[in-house]
């Protein structure tokens, strides 16, 4: 084909933002460790999101001395996402890779990925591991996945679905080379609230319910950059919750992952599979969301006066959490083929409503905690999402294994002593959990130093 065989795609804005460390300038070693690729017929199409910055003076700079860079600067505002479904319209390659201004990757990333891809024609999306940094470049640790999150072409379009979007593994895998033409299928990416988070889930998971197929190297190919979230900031986003209502911060978020099923609950359905997969997909992804709601509540951290209500507040957390960790293993359901026990999903659908009712009373409960208008809101609004799924479809039929695992009460409990010392050990011993991890990523440093030599030599 005539013109680059890869498309490379950036979205930018303000890379010289103060809220990096010491204003460090990660975009030039990102553009360096990508010019510098040992493969080379490929485009840079890198869109700026109108910044107030450096940005954009750089990315001139770095097109007139290389033509396989198209620079343009945006004609709106729009997030990230958007950016790239975007770029992605404007990609004139066979295949597409979407690349940070952050990141690194090794030099034979591109090069890899093409080979692989041109051997594999089935293959719609080649990635591979990831080795994770933070914004001191100190390593945190190289991703090596399990079986059960290893996409393959040799899986069926709903076992592909089913696994990403219990995992949700988007990294790397939306970082990986996709043929364009399988990458353009699957757009746009999608918000459903302002917080627009696990957007890229929502693309990802339309990526396999359009029956596309991925496979995975086990090279490590990719540096990604963590960043650090912290939960109950508030005004993180519009319409967000101040700080001072850290209730609310949270219906916030749990409103959030609610919609998040709804969004993709609706996906399905433009790709549908058999009544009684759909009832079953529905149930599963609603208690893997209310399983994320549960992760991101803290009761510690709301700052509540009333001690008698966080222990209740606490109480109902484990209550719930104990009811999430008794359904039977997600990945002992369905096998790679798609194949599955009709009598799981029943099993599966007897108990949602047990899970969706505490649920409901652990939202209720929060929301009497800081009754403002917020909270009142996003409560309704949580209850207006699950209360259809309460009535769901149920099997008659009697479970011949339970579904529920009783634990023996002479085990050890890994997850209370793992939770002591961290809430309890931990606090009462200053920096010392500050310590142990800067001591693991100086292990992890020295340990992966020569697969991450080419990219960080940029800083030299």
């Amino acid at each position: 084909m005539d013109g680059p065989l890869v498309s490379l795609i950036m979205p930018v804005y303000n890379a010289f933002s103060s809220t990096r460390p010491r204003r460090k300038q990660f975009l030039p070693f990102a553009l360096n460790a990508l010019l510098r690729q040992s493969y080379r017929n490929f485009e840079l199409i890198i869109l700026d999101n109108r910044s107030s910055d450096d940005t954009a003076k750089m990315c001139r700079e770095y097109s007139e001395k290389d033509k396989r860079i198209r620079f343009i600067v945006d004609s709106e505002k729009r997030y990230p996402e958007a950016a790239i479904t975007k770029l992605g319209r404007l990609a004139e390659g066979k295949y597409l890779l979407i690349v940070n201004d952050d990141d690194l990757w090794e030099r034979e990333y591109l090069e890899k990925l093409v080979s692989y891809m041109e051997n594999y024609p089935d293959v719609d999306l080649a990635y591979g591991r990831e080795a994770s940094f933070d914004q001191q470049n100190m390593i945190i640790g190289v991703t090596t996945p399990a079986r059960n999150e290893i996409y393959s072409a040799g899986m069926s379009r709903l076992s592909n679905f089913f696994r990403y979007v219990h995992k949700r593994n988007v990294i790397p895998i939306a970082f990986g080379l996709f043929k364009t033409e399988a990458f353009n299928k699957s757009l746009p990416y999608e918000d459903f609230d302002s917080l627009k988070n696990n957007i890229d889930n929502v693309f990802m998971s339309k990526f396999f319910l359009n029956g596309f197929k991925a496979d995975y190297i086990k090279d490590v190919l990719f540096f990604y950059r963590r960043k650090p979230r912290k939960h109950y900031t508030g005004s993180y986003a519009p319409n967000m919750p101040s700080a001072d209502k850290p209730v609310a911060v949270w219906l916030f978020y749990a409103r959030h992952q609610m919609l998040f099923y709804k969004k993709i609950k609706e996906r399905i359905l433009d790709f549908p599979f058999t009544d009684e997969i759909n009832r079953f997909l529905f149930s599963s992804i609603l208690k893997n969301n209310i399983e994320s709601s549960l992760g991101s509540l803290e009761p510690d951290e709301l700052n509540l006066k009333d001690k008698n209500a966080l222990k209740k507040l606490s109480w109902l957390k484990r209550s719930l959490a104990a009811d999430l960790g008794s359904y039977r293993d997600i990945d002992s359901i369905m096998d790679s083929r798609g194949e599955y026990d009709p009598g799981d999903f029943g099993r599966w659908l007897l108990k949602m409503p047990e899970t969706i009712e505490r649920f409901g009373k652990l939202i209720n409960f929060a929301c009497s905690l800081e009754m403002n208008d917020e909270s009142r809101l996003l409560s309704k609004q949580i209850k207006e999402i699950i209360k259809d799924e309460s009535s769901g479809a149920m099997s008659d039929e009697q479970p011949a294994e339970p579904l529920i695992q009783e634990k023996a009460e002479n085990k050890i409990n890994f997850a209370c002593i793992i939770g002591f010392i961290k809430k309890d050990v931990i606090k009462k011993i200053p920096f010392l959990f500050d310590v142990l991890l800067f001591l693991k990523k100086i292990y992890n440093t020295i340990r992966y130093f020569s697969i991450i030599k080419y990219a960080f030599k940029y800083e030299k």
